[in-house]
């Protein structure tokens, strides 16, 4: 759209609206010099240069003998809207956690309420590495922020009855869901004794519909072929004889819940209740005394024995890595003796093994090893 439409409606608004008197349009520049200069401007002797720092440019216009000389007009791309950019990126690289927080808006805010232009920009950042004049004059902004409620803290105790208590839940669950299920068989039992001794006595067609109306009762383990194959006695036997086994095997499942219920409450009386206290060597008499200390005494000895064992196992095995020991030498005799006595008799037939007795050649090669027999 073109400029004299806005001029037009702005008129229309002052006039019409606001009853303004009469209304003025010009360079803003001028209208600043005219202000401060208007003596001048108006005997035409004012001459100079005007800086006119916008949001986005900075327009540079000259003044020669009160008017504006337009060959002279310069503009640079650089504005208010500079300084803004650059204290937002500046703050984003500095605090860069607080990236979603840095705004246009809010840079432009802290650039016009928190900063100022000096005129000798490296003695005022010198200032700033004094420690204190910095805690004097710094500037500390709270950024805008959602305190997220912190979930507290579950005691372990509290999860731990939960789950006992969930478990117990779902035991009682299961425990009634195989009660209903023992019922209902032992109602199909019942209505099966009876299906046969209507059978027997010939009411077959009624029988064929009370088998029906199981079938459509849909009880667990009755097939709809068992109950529609019913064509002699010998088929409801079949049918009752199941429902019997599954009777049976529920009232053990039962049985063995109550006795692991009884067992796991006993166990738990037992570790709620308190051990004895065990007596200390002061509060023991004469008898006691010498017992433990002939106890201890035994324990050491055997202990000693265990060491000796080990001490001996480690030596010996020691001599044996060596090639010109006893050990060594005693080891490589019995090997020798075995292959002459073997060599003796019959080479095609190897015979090793089919006697104990073969066996205990590895215990005299390792005899000072251990009492393992290895």
């Amino acid at each position: 759209m073109h400029i004299i439409y806005f001029v037009s409606a702005m008129n229309e608004l002052l006039f019409e609206c606001y009853s303004a008197p009469s209304v003025a349009y010009g360079i803003d520049a001028m209208f600043s010099l005219y202000k401060n200069k208007s003596e001048k401007v108006a005997s035409n002797a004012c001459s100079g240069i005007i800086v006119s720092m916008g949001f986005h440019t900075i327009h540079i216009i000259p003044i020669l003998d009160g008017k504006i000389s337009t060959k002279g007009v310069r503009r640079i791309n650089i504005g208010g809207f500079y300084l803004t950019n650059y204290a937002l990126k500046a703050m984003q690289l500095k605090y860069p956690s607080h990236v979603a927080n840095m705004t246009v808006g809010r840079a432009e805010e802290i650039l016009q309420y928190h900063c100022r232009v000096v005129t000798d920009y490296n003695h005022e950042i010198a200032k700033w590495s004094d420690t204190e004049f910095y805690n004097r004059n710094v500037k500390r902004l709270q950024l805008p922020f959602n305190l997220v409620p912190r979930t507290p803290v579950t005691d372990p105790e509290v999860v731990k009855q939960r789950r006992q208590e969930l478990a117990k839940r779902l035991v009682e669950m299961n425990a009634k869901k195989r009660e209903e299920k023992l019922n209902e068989d032992k109602a199909t039992l019942r209505t099966l004794q009876t299906c046969l001794t209507l059978y027997e006595q010939g009411y077959e067609d009624k029988v064929k519909r009370m088998i029906a109306r199981l079938t459509d009762s849909s009880t667990p383990g009755n097939s709809n072929e068992d109950h529609l194959s019913v064509k002699s006695s010998d088929d409801i036997k079949k049918m009752i004889d199941k429902t019997k086994s599954r009777i049976e095997k529920s009232i053990l499942v039962l049985e063995r819940k109550k006795n692991s219920e009884i067992s796991k409450d006993n166990i738990v009386n037992d570790k709620n209740e308190q051990p004895e206290m065990k007596k200390r060597r002061e509060d023991m008499d004469e008898v006691e005394k010498k017992e433990l200390d002939a106890t201890i005494n035994d324990v050491k000895l055997k202990r000693q024995e265990l060491l000796d064992k080990r001490v001996a196992r480690q030596h010996r095995k020691q001599q044996l890595a060596k090639r010109r020991t006893a050990a060594s030498q005693e080891r490589m005799r019995i090997i020798t003796q075995l292959a002459k006595k073997s060599s003796k008799k019959d080479s095609d037939k190897d015979n090793f093994g089919m006697e104990d007795s073969d066996w205990d050649v590895y215990k005299q090669i390792n005899k000072d090893i251990g009492d393992s027999g290895t």
